[in-house]
């Protein structure tokens, strides 16, 4: 008599020998429909079957991704696509199935979210209709923070994931990022295959291959930046800091991870990006912090060191060393003998920025104050602005400036928050940033009290602190964009609500076992027992 596992086995081998060769021609004759359809269904398979409650954790691990998936329909990013798998997951195994109660989570995380999802809503009740195309623009940043925020509440909703899923989570999150930068670092060294990474992701470095059809090098094409390298580097230093304590890095078991370290600096360096550089010290600060207080200030003057032997090396080009140009862009706010095409492309960055924030405070700033003006604009009138810009813009760039203040692509953080949502959102967003800093540890990390660095989940803790703190520091003082930063601190909120439910059920647990009577000794089948 056959197996019912034999059965399984044979239905599926059946089902692969039909499907394959149908895929593969499909894919062949161009058409994705019968692949994408496929292969969701089987994520989503593995989804309810396999991962299940840690499906919530998923968002963040489609957050770690560098660059879009292209066969992604309607250009969904990973994240937008595993924050739908969550709502759907929840939606049928728990509502569905389970009919459980839907908890709103903290009141201090839920009463701003409420503030900012009324104003977004406000501004874009038809957010539905343009999403799109039309006349109006603008719609997408609306609708998907509102998916954000339905993640959030359907992933504190499902059940806390396993410690072992949560301590794992970092390392997911470190490997989506070295597999998303595979096709840049391929098409860096071999420039002709562009054409064909790019059917599949836009992680490609478009830079070597125009100019090598140019017969050139990226540098005759001028300074460019590869966020991508400096990408690796960042991540993975704030995985080494959180799980490395940096005070045994001078231990010679732990050479390697001061070495790997050294190596992220170099590769943010050569990222082009003098934020990457600042991120890269005040994520190393805020890590080392948590593990060691105030003494994490010795390294102060370590990076000075470091930063004077830079300027010398440019300087005076010992053994005829010299710094790459893109290099030389991370580090041109340094006093050194920099490159003038470096300098000159920092400073014109800096210009850039000075010019909407100008224009923006003189022309725009009293429109709304109080809730903003949300998202939408008009497409051809910020066609208008753009060939205004193109062809008969003043010495100051003048509509340069307000062709990105129209289409709300401001590369300002706190004129993008205060433009989409006013001065209430503004203060909901900022109560919001400062609550999930609390609950993911700041009274334990800045205030050392109820500290437990052995707790398996503790490196977790540290992890998290330091992305949080990194994206909301960053956010104000170098680039943010409202649109995605919201929808990204909703992501980390589900793993920091979950922590501080572990968290709750340990305090219980262990207030149970220090006041439980002598009796529960002896009592068999108790909760607790000797």
């Amino acid at each position: 008599m056959l197996s019912e596992r034999t059965i399984i086995n044979g239905l599926i081998t059946t089902a692969g020998l039909i499907l394959g060769p149908y895929l593969v021609i499909s894919m062949l004759e161009a058409n994705q429909w019968p692949l994408l359809i496929f292969g969701g269904s089987a994520f989503l398979l593995f989804v309810f079957f396999v991962v299940r409650e840690a499906t919530c954790l998923l968002p963040l691990v489609g957050l770690a991704f560098i660059g879009k998936l292209r066969f992604l329909p309607l250009d969904f990013s990973t994240v937008d696509v595993f924050n739908l798998v969550v709502i759907l997951y929840y939606c049928i195994t728990y509502l569905g199935l389970k009919q459980r109660k839907i908890n709103g989570g903290p009141p201090h995380l839920l009463i701003p979210i409420i503030i900012i999802v009324a104003i977004v809503v406000y501004h874009d009740h038809k957010f539905g209709l343009h999403v799109m195309g039309g006349a109006q623009e603008g719609s997408r940043p609306g609708l998907f923070i509102i998916i954000a925020i339905a993640t959030y509440i359907c992933g504190i909703n499902i059940s806390t994931p396993s410690i072992v899923s949560l301590r794992r989570l970092p390392w997911y999150c470190v490997f989506i990022t070295f597999l998303s930068t595979v096709p840049f670092l391929l098409t860096t060294r071999f420039p002709s295959l562009t054409p064909l990474m790019y059917h599949f992701t836009d992680a490609v470095n478009t830079d070597a291959y125009f100019a090598s059809n140019a017969a050139g090098t990226l540098e005759d094409a001028g300074v460019g930046r590869a966020g991508f390298t400096a990408g690796i580097g960042a991540v993975t230093q704030v995985f080494l800091i959180s799980y490395f304590p940096i005070y045994t890095w001078w231990r010679p078991d732990r050479w390697f991870v001061a070495i790997l370290s050294i190596l992220c600096f170099i590769l943010v360096v050569s990222g082009g990006y003098r934020s990457g550089l600042m991120l890269f010290f005040f994520v190393t600060f805020v890590g080392g912090w948590c593990y060691i207080s105030w003494r994490i200030l010795v390294v102060v003057p370590l990076v000075i060191i470091g930063a004077c032997g830079l300027s010398m090396v440019q300087e005076n080009h010992p053994w005829g060393i010299e710094l790459p140009t893109i290099a030389q862009r991370s580090l041109s706010f340094l006093p050194g003998n920099w490159d003038e095409a470096a300098v000159e492309n920092a400073s014109s960055s800096n210009d850039f920025r000075n010019n909407i924030q100008r224009v923006y405070m003189r022309d725009d700033m009293y429109k709304s104050p109080w809730i903003g003006n949300g998202f939408t604009f008009d497409a051809g009138e910020a066609q208008a602005l753009g060939d205004m810009a193109e062809k008969h813009d003043t010495f100051d760039r003048y509509y340069q400036a307000r062709a990105f203040i129209y289409t709300k692509t401001f590369h300002i953080g706190w004129i993008s928050l205060y433009d989409a949502v006013g001065l209430i959102g503004c203060a909901a967003f900022i109560f919001l940033g400062l609550s999930m800093l609390w609950m993911a540890g700041l009274w334990s990390f800045i205030l050392n009290t109820g500290l437990d660095r052995s707790s398996p989940l503790f490196p977790l803790k540290v992890w998290l602190f330091c992305n949080i703190s990194q994206s909301l520091f960053g956010y104000f003082t170098v680039f943010g964009n409202f649109s995605t930063t919201l929808p990204s601190l909703c992501v980390y909120a589900i793993v920091v609500v979950h922590l501080n439910k572990i968290e709750a059920e340990d305090s219980l647990r262990d207030h149970a076992l220090t006041h439980r009577k002598p009796s529960d000794h002896i009592r068999a089948g108790r909760l607790f027992p000797a």
